[in-house]
């Protein structure tokens, strides 16, 4: 019956985090500590920082393609 209210409470957790209702949980909080090995953690901060930096050149190339000149749209042959 424990393992039932984990998952009900862990669900609980998930929807008010999709929500907005809580924030997440950072991964070098306390109680994760035991959880987490050193290299897990290290990964799951570059992947934080690499997310980080995607987003910010996806932003940088979505400003410059909007400033560029639009080329004319292809128009279809009709050529079989």
């Amino acid at each position: 019956m424990e393992k039932f209210h984990t998952l009900v409470f862990a669900l609980q957790k998930l929807y008010s985090g999709v929500q907005g209702k809580c924030a997440m949980e950072s991964p070098d909080h306390v109680m994760l500590q035991e959880v987490l090995l050193g290299g897990h953690l290290y990964l799951q901060l570059l992947k934080d920082k690499l997310f980080g930096w995607l987003n910010a050149l996806q932003f940088l190339v979505a400003r410059k393609l909007k400033h560029q000149k639009t080329p004319e749209p292809l128009k279809p042959s009709t050529t079989p």
